[in-house]
C-alpha cells in the first residue's frame, strides 16, 4: 500500500491519517479483552494485524514479555513503529496473515487479533495461526460475527457493497455465526473457549472529543484526501443498517495439549 500519495482503499486511506482502533468496540473492546488474558513474565505475544498500533500500545512498556506486531501495509506499520519506544521489547513484522507466518511452530504464548479473522476466511488461517502457538497458549478475538438468522442474500449485499466502497469485506463473507467460530475453535484442538457479547451503547463507541479532533485536524491537513474522506462518509450511508444483522464478540480460546 502506498500512502503518500492518494489513498486507493480504506485502509490506505486510515493509514495516511494514522488512524487508530478501527475494529469492533473501539478502545472499549481492546481493554476489555487484554483484561480477559493471562500474562506472565517472559512470555511471547502477537498481535495479528496491529494496523497503526492502537492497541499494541496498550501493551507496550509491559517490559515483562516479548511482544511481536504483525501487518501487511508497510505504512501502517510505520505508524505503529512511533508509538513503541526504542527500549522496548517489541518486534514489527510485514506479512500476510492469510498466509503462511513467518515463525517456527510452536513461537508464542498468546495471539491475538481484533477484525482481522473476520475478514479472512478464518477456517483457511487458523490452523496457521495455531502452528505458531504453543500448547497450552491463548488465541483471542475480536469480531463482529452474522446473527443466526441472517440470510445469505444479506451477507452478499453487504460483502459486495464493501469490496466496492472500501476494498475489502467488513465481516466475514460467509454467514458465520459465533457457535460456528466455536465449533471451527474445538474442531482445531482448542478447549475452554469463553465467549462475551461485546454489544456496547453507541456513546461507549464513539471517539473522545479529543481523539475526534485530533482526527479531524489529520484529515483537513491532507488536501489530498479530502475526496476520499467525504466518498466513505457518503459510503457509509449505505451501511446504516448493518449492524442489526451483526453480533460482537470477543473469544478467548486456549490450545489444547
Amino acid at each position: 500500500m502506498n500512502c503518500s500519495g492518494k489513498a486507493k482503499t480504506y485502509l490506505d486511506f486510515e493509514a495516511a491519517i494514522n488512524g487508530e482502533f478501527l475494529h469492533t468496540g473501539g478502545r472499549a473492546a481492546s481493554q476489555r479483552l487484554l483484561s480477559m488474558l493471562d500474562f506472565r513474565r517472559d512470555m511471547r505475544v502477537l498481535e495479528i494485524g496491529c494496523g497503526s498500533g492502537a492497541t499494541l500500545s496498550e501493551l507496550s512498556g509491559r517490559s515483562q514479555f516479548d511482544l511481536f506486531a504483525l501487518d501487511f501495509s508497510p505504512s501502517m506499520l510505520r505508524n505503529a513503529r512511533k508509538r513503541v519506544r526504542p527500549a522496548e521489547r517489541t518486534i514489527l513484522i510485514l506479512a500476510d496473515a492469510s498466509q503462511s507466518l513467518p515463525f517456527v511452530p510452536d513461537t508464542f504464548d498468546l495471539i491475538y487479533a481484533e477484525s482481522v479473522a473476520g475478514i479472512l476466511p478464518f477456517s483457511k488461517v487458523l490452523p496457521e495461526w495455531s502452528r505458531v502457538l504453543k500448547k497450552g497458549g491463548q488465541l483471542a478475538l475480536n469480531d463482529g460475527l452474522w446473527k443466526p438468522e441472517t440470510t445469505r442474500s444479506i451477507v452478499n449485499k453487504f460483502t459486495h457493497l464493501a469490496r466496492q466502497e472500501f476494498g475489502h469485506t467488513m465481516a466475514p463473507e460467509f454467514t458465520e455465526t459465533a457457535a460456528d467460530w466455536k465449533r471451527l475453535l474445538a474442531d482445531n484442538g482448542f478447549g475452554k473457549i469463553d465467549i462475551v457479547s461485546a454489544a456496547y451503547p453507541k456513546d461507549v463507541l464513539r471517539r473522545t472529543k479529543q481523539a475526534a479532533r485530533a482526527r479531524r485536524f489529520r484529515i483537513f491537513s491532507q488536501p489530498h484526501l479530502w475526496s476520499r474522506y467525504f466518498r466513505y462518509r457518503k459510503a457509509m450511508k449505505q451501511f446504516a443498517d448493518l449492524g442489526q444483522h451483526l453480533d460482537y464478540w470477543l473469544f478467548v480460546a486456549r490450545k489444547l495439549g
